[in-house]
Formats: C-alpha cells, sequence, structure tokens
C-alpha cells in the first residue's frame, strides 16, 4: 500500500461483551490481516477510569454550556432523523431533550479510552480510523475507498465522520467540506495527528457521552472536517441488532 493511503487503525470495545468481541475481532482481522497492509491496535482491555468521574475531570455543572455549544448540530442530527419541519425544529427546547445528568459508568469508560485512543492517534505520521465493537462495515469493498478518503484529511481539515444516525439514508451535502465538523456517533471516525492532539489538550473537562462531548468541541472551535455521502459504517447497537449498556 502506498504511504500517502496509510492509516492507524484503532478498534474500541466495552467491558461485558466477550463473545461479541470475539466475532468482532476476528471480523477486522480479517480485514486487517488479510486485505490490507495496516498497523493496527485493538483496546480490548478496560482501564482504571476512576478518576475520570470526579472533578477536575468530570463536571455535571457544565452540561448546559457544553449542549449549548453544540446546539447547531444537535438539531441538525434531530432534523436529519425526523420529519420535523424548520418552524417545529426551532422550537425545540435542547435542554429538556437532554436533561442534565450524571454520566453512566459505561460512558465514562468509553470517553476514557476514546481519550487513549486521541493519544495514540496523535503520535503517528498518518490519519487513524478508530471504529468502536458495534460498529460493522457492510460492504467489505468500502474499506479501500475509507482509506482514500482518511488520507485526505489534513492539519486544517482533519476530521472524517463515517457512521450515520441512520444507515439506511445518504447525505446530501454540497460538497465534502463542512464547518464545524459533525460526529453522528462515535461509531466510526478518522482523525489527523494534529487535530487528535488538539482534542487532547481540550479533553477536560466534560459533562457529556463521548459523541456529544465531541461536537460540542467542534463547534465551540469551529473545527473543520469532512463528509462522506454514506456512513458505510452500521452501528449494530442503534439498530438493536446487540445489546448496548450505553442508552
Amino acid at each position: 500500500m502506498k504511504q500517502e493511503n496509510q492509516i492507524f487503525f484503532a478498534v474500541v470495545t466495552c467491558k461485558g461483551y466477550v463473545d461479541r468481541h470475539i466475532l468482532q475481532l476476528n471480523h477486522w482481522s480479517k480485514f486487517l490481516k488479510e486485505s490490507l497492509d495496516l498497523p493496527f491496535f485493538i483496546y480490548e482491555n478496560d482501564v482504571d477510569d476512576l478518576p475520570f468521574r470526579y472533578e477536575p475531570f468530570c463536571q455535571r455543572k457544565m452540561w448546559s454550556e457544553h449542549i449549548k455549544h453544540g446546539s447547531q448540530i444537535f438539531l441538525k442530527n434531530i432534523s436529519d432523523c425526523s420529519t420535523l419541519d424548520v418552524k417545529e425544529l426551532n422550537k425545540v427546547d435542547l435542554e429538556n431533550l437532554f436533561p442534565e445528568r450524571d454520566l453512566r459508568q459505561a460512558e465514562i469508560s468509553l470517553l476514557h479510552k476514546h481519550y487513549k485512543f486521541l493519544k495514540l492517534a496523535a503520535n503517528m505520521k498518518f490519519p487513524s480510523l478508530v471504529v468502536e465493537d458495534d460498529a460493522w462495515l457492510e460492504d467489505p469493498n468500502d474499506l479501500r475507498y475509507l482509506i482514500a478518503k482518511c488520507s485526505k484529511l489534513t492539519p486544517e481539515v482533519g476530521f472524517l465522520n463515517l457512521s450515520l444516525l441512520d444507515s439506511a439514508r445518504q447525505r446530501l451535502i454540497p460538497s465534502d467540506e463542512i464547518q464545524p465538523a459533525r460526529i453522528e456517533t462515535t461509531c466510526a471516525y478518522c482523525i489527523h495527528p494534529k487535530l487528535a492532539q488538539f482534542l487532547i489538550d481540550k479533553f477536560f473537562p466534560y459533562s457529556l457521552p463521548i459523541d456529544f462531548h465531541l461536537q460540542h468541541l467542534f463547534c465551540k472551535y469551529n473545527i473543520k472536517g469532512l463528509m462522506t455521502k454514506k456512513g458505510c459504517f452500521l452501528n449494530l447497537s442503534n439498530k438493536n441488532i446487540i445489546k448496548s449498556t450505553i442508552q
């Protein structure tokens, strides 16, 4: 594989799904070992995330502020997955829709794991692709296409979302580039090492689950990203094909 199309590949897993992990890791290993020549890392083991539950890392009091930062994209995601028209959408109260609450243990663990992944990605010489353990590539032929898309990331345009809340639809986008970058789920995404380092520096404090947390950072700092017309990755948890600890 040519150097310019290289990526670093990571699989983020969650505790308590050993059988599912074996299935998924075999699924990814087939691509990584047999089909492609890619460096990869599988983040299987849960780490001691106890410090992440308390200040200064976790600050529930910042929930409303963080929701407001990401409001324009949160509303866009709601619009894309519903039949609400513009007038109805403008009446949506995000603070009522997403009321302040404590994060669940599984959500804190996932925040920690994505943070650890970002630290790995920041040390790479090329972009990194991360998938969660409930991600499934519907068409194996898409993987090479995705690698080519990921290789287009730059320090200025450093994020590519590869999963959709609704995998049955295609995005209607005027161009590949979008600002702020948009993340619908953390099921699968690609990131440039420079942006990974920036997010590490800005990661704390957090108050929201990982997908909302990253989105509020993208909006707050007006980070540029790329879009694809289709998600490529199916989120098995969102489709209720497998059970998730995060609801």
